[in-house]
């Protein structure tokens, strides 16, 4: 009676009373473990279990009690033994079979089909229990098995649709599904019935970006860090959408206030060091990837990052020990980062070897990227002695013409264009530039509009700013 009106330490007591008097039986134990389990006395309630079970006690409630003893004291291994054999007993106990879900859980085993399917028998004999459903609905999406998860989340929410957590659940099933807009109606039905579920605010961001609805997606993140200034996650991810919307600065204040709540997570200090690179900052970003590698320097792309820094620095020793150590690390397509540096230290044949290396290391469907055929351009352009330009840009043409890339070169030539109308850079030698690129061109349609955006701009600089030969280009 004492232990029905939850007044378990006066149910103890007399239980302990009745044990002290002679009433040494199964059933008293058995009560005592119950009452002790319900103060959460895990320890005690096990060897009152045991004391039960000794006397005789086998009947199926003491083997579902002691499992779930065993599983709040961590022992997950014979909490699964006392919920088998209780279901051995009774295999139609649905609390067993949730119970037995919640171990395996705890094991990290992760036996998605156990448990899948021990949910399923709990809804063979309670088809209406929304819970189990969206249980069954986390265990299907943790097994990638996304439409069934849906299904599953769909039936929770037919049965309880006020669940919010259910309701983000089914929100990351669609995400995954790649179907965003249906995505975001579940993380906003989910924020309407708790709005202060930080996640769920984050999640809706991450959704809008990719509907390319940045303010809004700017927006929600801004909201999940109200709700929790010390996301570290969050705080990235809207550095990471400032820093894609070419909000430079802001992103940085986002990726400093990351690193302020953890200065040990090499992610937040090298997305800091591509904030710095991309405002041309290149020592404070140099600083920024090496306290990365400091703290994880099995990371090939900050590897490549940190080379870059330093090519814009011109520190081409540093920057091909760096791209060396991430092709040693990652992707064959870093190669391309190598050839970079050896032909800014004027090795040019060597340089010119690496790049067809590199080309022969890549997927046969990959092109170069357009950037590192501009940095390339870049640094023979730098070079002042014009008599070796025309040399290597015809060996350039050869080896990106041999890879099927001239289009990559030509958007190399076009990126280059700022570096030609420098006030540093004579008329003369950019109209040699011009010059030696059209007359080695000439048979490539791939260069056509290059060519045609070179002169254009050699002839502006000629003319000081005359606009009218801007004008005379062809729409493309």
């Amino acid at each position: 009676m004492l232990n029905s009106l939850e007044r378990y330490d006066e149910a103890l007591a007399s239980l302990d009373r009745a044990i002290e008097l002679g009433a040494n039986y199964e059933s008293i134990w058995a009560l005592r473990s119950y009452v002790l389990d319900n103060l959460k006395r895990y320890e005690e309630a096990l060897v009152s279990f045991n004391k039960a079970i000794e006397l005789g006690a086998n009947y199926q409630e003491i083997w579902v009690v002691q499992g779930n003893v065993l599983n709040n004291l961590k022992r997950y291994d014979e909490a699964l033994a006392s919920l088998d054999r209780a279901l051995e007993l009774d295999p139609n106990d649905k609390l067993a079979w949730n119970m037995r879900v919640d171990v395996f859980n705890n094991l990290k085993r992760y036996e998605y089909e156990k448990v899948l399917e021990s949910y399923d028998r709990a809804l063979e004999l309670d088809s209406n229990a929304s819970l189990t459903w969206a249980k069954r609905g986390d265990t299907l999406k943790d097994l990638a098995r996304y439409e069934e998860a849906l299904e599953s989340y769909d039936r929770a929410l037919e049965l309880d649709d006020n669940d919010w957590l259910t309701w983000v659940s089914r929100g990351d099933v669609l995400n995954n599904l790649n179907r965003d807009e249906e995505a975001l109606v579940s993380f906003d039905r989910a924020l309407a019935l708790d709005s202060n579920y930080q996640q769920a605010w984050i999640k809706r961001g991450n959704i809008l970006k990719y509907l390319d609805r940045y303010e809004e997606a700017l927006e929600s993140y801004d909201r999940a860090l109200e709700l929790d200034a010390n996301d570290r996650w969050g705080w990235l991810l809207r550095g990471d959408l400032l820093h894609y919307l070419k909000y430079y600065e802001k992103a940085l204040e986002s990726y400093d206030l990351a690193i302020k709540i953890d200065d040990n997570a090499p992610l937040n200090w090298a997305t800091r060091g591509d904030i710095l690179k991309d405002l041309k900052r290149y020592e404070e970003a140099l600083a920024s990837y090496d306290r990365a590698l400091e703290i994880d320097d099995k990371d090939e792309l900050t590897w490549v990052c940190r080379g870059d820094a330093l090519n814009n620095l011109k520190r081409y020793e540093e920057a091909l020990v760096s791209f060396d150590r991430a092709l040693a690390l990652g992707p064959n397509l870093y190669a391309f980062n190598r050839a970079i540096p050896i032909l800014g230290l004027n090795r040019w044949d060597e340089g010119i070897a690496a790049l067809d290396d590199a080309f022969q290391r890549v997927e046969p469907d990959d092109e170069s990227d357009a950037h590192d055929a501009k940095l390339i351009i870049n640094n023979l352009f730098a070079n002042n002695d014009i008599a070796i330009w025309k040399p290597r840009i015809a060996s350039l043409i050869t080896v990106y013409n041999k890879h099927k890339n001239l289009s990559v070169l030509g958007q190399g030539i076009v990126r280059n264009i700022p570096a030609l109308m420098s006030g540093m850079v004579s008329d003369k030698a950019a109209r040699t530039w011009l010059e030696l690129w059209q007359e080695l061109t000439s048979n490539y349609e791939q260069f056509q509009i290059p060519r045609r955006l070179l002169n254009a701009a050699v002839r502006y600089k000629e003319t000081k700013g005359d606009r009218r030969v801007l004008l005379e280009l062809p729409i493309e």
